[in-house]
């Protein structure tokens, strides 16, 4: 009985800490289901991915989900090797390019309204796709889903611009779970979560990637 009791205690101690370790802040890392920022593992970072419904979920956004958890387990920093994939070469702010190469990747390309390529480099640029199809909403005017792209402007997850863009993972709750590529002064893809209300870390709005 007495190592049974012992077993148990160090089972839930080891739950306990794996959680702390998910949920605690740290810059290099991040994941979480609830808001503010943590640390994680890729391991554990597509745990969390394996969880979402995607029941209804188009094969764009089922590839996007592949995608995510196949370059979020890289780490890639800031101008390695994956990184220049994303940007085609270019040492520049990568967080839209990131997005841009993920679509492509999923065989559903952004189409650069005035290049007519499939990589939008700019936070704007990117808005401006999204309103010439009405598909940008402000927030409280539509509950993003799986796969749509969040827009902050002003302070922003990324930590040194003005301007960001992520793919939105879930809406939890009051918080909209989100990942990003060139977040925080490093420059990582990161997993992470806020209140899905106007102005926290810049949130602005939401590209509905449903066209």
């Amino acid at each position: 009985m007495k190592q049974s009791i012992i077993a148990l205690i160090i089972v839930t101690a080891a739950i306990l800490l794996g959680w702390f370790f998910l949920f605690r802040d740290d810059t290099s890392r991040t994941s979480e289901a609830e808001a503010g920022t943590g640390t994680s593992t890729s391991t554990n970072v597509n745990e969390y991915l394996s969880t979402i419904d995607t029941t209804g979920f188009s094969s764009t956004q089922l590839a996007v989900l592949k995608i995510l958890r196949e370059e979020y387990a890289k780490y890639p920093t800031e101008f390695d090797e994956t990184v220049l994939t994303y940007t085609e070469g270019f040492e520049e702010s990568w967080c839209a390019d990131f997005i841009s190469w993920m679509f492509n990747e999923a065989d559903s390309p952004f189409i650069h309204q005035d290049t007519g390529y499939w990589r939008i480099p700019g936070v704007e640029t990117l808005q401006e796709y999204y309103e010439q199809y009405n598909a940008y909403y402000d927030i409280g005017e539509y509950t993003p889903q799986f796969g749509d792209v969040a827009f902050y402007f002003g302070e922003t997850p990324d930590g040194s611009s003005t301007e960001h863009v992520a793919i939105v993972v879930a809406v939890e709750g009051n918080n909209v779970v989100t990942i990003g590529g060139n977040e925080t002064d490093a420059g990582i893809i990161q997993i992470r979560a806020d209140e899905l209300k106007d102005g926290v870390k810049g949130l602005s709005g939401f590209g509905a990637s449903d066209l």
